[in-house]
């Protein structure tokens, strides 16, 4: 049977559950804080447009530097083993 060897698409559907947690916590907190007079509306429009670019970006960034190692085989071969470097398959499969 075929193994995955870069099976990162198994975690988009359980980060999809964060991210709506993310998302929904940070609308009620905001909006508690507006009801509380710590900020006003306008100031957690502000805030919120702040960390959706800031979250844009560096995401961005990140697939970026991830997309490196995909440049060739080698390159995720060699990832692989500094992140596991106990693993017998990639041992043999970069000897």
């Amino acid at each position: 049977m075929f193994q995955q060897i870069a099976a990162e698409k198994r975690m988009y559907l359980p980060l999809a559950a964060v991210v709506i947690c993310v998302v929904v916590g940070g609308y009620l907190a905001g909006r508690w804080l507006v009801r509380r007079g710590t900020i006003s509306l306008g100031m957690s429009h502000i805030v919120a447009n702040f960390l959706v670019v800031f979250l844009a970006i560096t995401c961005g960034i990140l697939t970026f530097l991830r997309n490196r190692d995909y440049q060739s085989q080698l390159s995720i071969w060699q990832d692989t083993i500094a992140k596991v470097p106990q693993n017998s398959r990639v041992t043999l499969r970069l000897a």
